[in-house]
């Protein structure tokens, strides 16, 4: 198959391809032409320009769709519940021992990883309280390239949730990583969450206007969040709003006067 730079270079060549088709066949044109009181040629040259545009902006549509990839690599189909948010790698190290802390040198603890993200965290509990049911749960986000997003979609698929993801080659999957003392205490944390960065996926919207629950985080850009609810405004789909963190929720304070939030779940830092 024929990658989609190949495909726009075949169809960028066609044009002067056809500007030559019509001088090579000019004389039988400029009868044609002379038929019809000097429109012909001219109606022909706009048509083969029009259908050339129309092919670019096919083309630069396909462009925007080429790294949303599905999990099970199927097209979009509606679902009950849509969930737009983030997917991250939680990482959390915890001391074994009460020692003081030593800094300038390693300390013996244990770490564990588990998924995360609040996007992806109301999916899975979602798709798992309606009994697996696949394709009842949407899930859109952003992961990196890196190989931690082979196992996120596994088990989200095997959760029940159908998984439409902007894969950003060059950045790595989301991923707090949380030190603790050996009480539970926090001592610092680091929040990697660039990759959001480059937009999670958006879904289409025949997908929002026929769902039944729209749910979205705080990692969602306000551009990506006002473009979707404006898909539903003139739906009785149910809104829910997840702000993730304080801070995060502050940059979607504008929205509110514009669309009404069916369930705004608090957030304490």
């Amino acid at each position: 198959m024929r990658s989609l730079s190949e495909v726009e270079g075949a169809v960028r060549a066609l044009w002067p391809r056809l500007v030559d088709l019509i001088n090579n066949n000019r004389e039988t044109l400029t009868l044609s032409n002379n038929h019809s009181g000097g429109s012909t040629l001219e109606t022909n040259i706009e048509l083969v320009q029009n259908n050339l545009d129309v092919g670019i902006e096919i083309l630069e549509a396909l462009g925007r769709l080429e790294n949303c990839h599905d999990s099970d690599g199927s097209s979009h189909i509606h679902s009950d519940i849509i969930v737009l948010g983030g997917t991250v790698v939680d990482s959390i190290s915890s001391m074994t021992s009460s020692t003081a802390i030593i800094t300038n040198t390693s300390t013996v603890g244990k770490t564990i990883e588990t998924h995360g993200g609040v996007g992806r965290n109301v999916a899975e509990a979602a798709a798992k309280t309606l009994a697996g049911q696949p394709g009842v749960v949407s899930f859109y986000t952003a992961l990196g390239g890196d190989s931690a997003n082979t196992e996120i979609l596994a088990q989200l698929e095997n959760a029940g949730v159908r998984t439409k993801c902007h894969m950003v080659e060059g950045e790595n999957t989301a991923k707090y990583s949380a030190f603790m003392k050996h009480d539970g205490d926090l001592l610092y944390a680091v929040a990697d969450m660039s990759v959001f960065d480059a937009g999670i996926s958006r879904p289409p919207k025949v997908a929002v206007e026929n769902a039944k629950v729209l749910v979205f985080d705080g990692n969602c850009s306000v551009e990506l969040v006002e473009s979707v609810l404006e898909d539903c405004d003139d739906s009785d789909i149910i809104v829910c709003f997840e702000p993730t963190s304080v801070e995060k929720a502050a940059k979607f304070e504008n929205l509110w006067s514009r669309r009404k939030i069916d369930f705004h779940f608090s957030q304490r830092d």
